[in-house]
């Protein structure tokens, strides 16, 4: 691997390492010690065909300063699937202050299929001052393991006297298997961290899934989790299947639309494929709702569409609409209102001007106009003149009428 080592009285001072790819280390991908404004960013750190290893650290820090971990991508610790040594995608250790924080941010991690301990985000009980932020951390091994690993996508292990740790924006999914303590966040003492603004989902087969632990307290639920600290974490969080567009290509993108702009304002400018990221409600997770390379969608009204309403003040108005080329599923949202749904199909329309955007998997949009119309007004019967017969029992009587409003054309019937 890479390693940087100095010491509080004499730091390196603003090293880089950038666009690396580091593989097949013993121990340590990117280790940093005793250094001051280090920048660690847009390394592939994996360890995938070496038999002989120790612990995996995929980036490992120690009494760092101002140190900025961004937009690397950490992956597959083991050979060797059915190894039971310990996993730590990125580990904190030692401590920054107010001054000089240590940013971890916008950093994939994933992959990590072997039967020991699994740790997305690491901060070892000295850590302080640290920023986890729009990290995405998906653990979704399938190897059989027994019930002695613990799986943690992040583990603050800091002492309840540490300051400054902030937990957001990240987007944390645990599906692997086995009955195992799974933890999409697991904090041991500290609760000075601020944790809030994260998607945290834990479903796995196996027994042991909790969203969260704090002390030596399980939580299986969202609500549960809120409320362990004095519901001041993760009130604006949400726990929902991310959906990933496809692991098997490495695309983490969400398309769940309910985590969509959840995020607090970071200061975090773009995502780790360079996306900007919005001024206000950016994407949980490393990676910014957007569509890749532009939208492909059509979308096309098929039948039973009526945008015509035919009797005045019906309200039964309804538009079909189908999506097609995208990446399904597709969601249809109908504006203005709140309707959306996966059918394209909506009902019950009164008279206005809607539009509809479809979003497919891959956060890719269309966006099609429609108005509802109806009569000009409601169907009435006026001029009434009736003409009586000329003589008794003929049949030469009448009655003229005439019509307005509703739609042409009329049909009359004699009652």
């Amino acid at each position: 691997g890479i390693g940087v080592y100095g010491k509080t009285s004499d730091r390196p001072l603003r090293n880089t390492f950038v666009n690396n790819i580091v593989r097949n280390f013993y121990n340590e991908g990117i280790r940093i010690t005793g250094t001051a404004n280090t920048l660690i960013s847009k390394n592939d750190i994996s360890r995938p065909q070496r038999t002989t290893v120790n612990n995996f650290y995929g980036i490992q820090t120690g009494g760092d300063l101002s140190a900025r971990i961004e937009k690397n991508h950490v992956h597959n610790p083991f050979q060797i699937a059915s190894n039971t040594l310990t996993a730590y995608g990125i580990y904190i250790a030692g401590a920054a202050n107010a001054s000089n924080i240590v940013y971890v941010e916008n950093n994939l991690i994933e992959d990590f299929n072997s039967a020991g301990p699994q740790n997305g985000i690491y901060l070892f009980t000295s850590a302080d001052y640290t920023r986890v932020q729009h990290n995405t951390i998906a653990l979704h091994s399938t190897t059989t393991a027994n019930s002695a690993p613990t799986t943690s996508g992040i583990f603050n292990e800091a002492t309840s006297a540490r300051q400054g740790i902030r937990i957001q924006n990240n987007n944390v999914s645990i599906t692997r298997t086995g009955n195992m303590s799974k933890y999409a966040i697991n904090i041991a003492a500290n609760l000075n961290t601020i944790c809030n603004n994260n998607n945290f989902y834990s479903n796995s087969t196996g027994s042991g899934t909790f969203i969260g632990r704090f002390g030596t307290t399980n939580y299986a639920f969202l609500n549960t989790w809120q409320a362990a600290n004095g519901l001041i974490w993760d009130q604006n969080s949400t726990a929902v299947n991310p959906q990933f567009v496809n692991i098997a290509t490495n695309d983490y993108n969400p398309s769940n639309l309910a985590m969509d702009n959840i995020g607090a304002t970071l200061n975090v400018f773009d995502d780790i494929e360079n996306v900007l990221r919005p001024t206000n409600n950016p994407d949980a997770g490393a990676y910014e709702f957007a569509c890749s390379g532009g939208s492909n969608i059509v979308t096309n009204f098929i039948a039973p569409t009526d945008t015509t309403i035919n009797c005045f003040g019906a309200a039964n108005g309804r538009v079909d609409v189908q999506a097609t080329l995208g990446s399904a599923p597709y969601t249809y949202y109908l504006f203005p209102g709140t309707a959306n749904n996966t059918t394209g199909s909506f009902t019950g329309l009164d008279t206005g001007s809607y539009f509809i955007i479809v979003y497919d998997a891959s956060s890719c949009a269309d966006t099609v106009y429609f108005k509802v119309t109806q009569p000009s007004a409601a169907l009435a019967i006026s001029n009434v003149v009736p003409t009586n017969p000329n003589c008794t029992n003929a049949n030469s009587g009448s009655i003229s009428v005439t019509a307005t409003g509703g739609t042409t054309t009329y049909q009359y019937r004699r009652g």
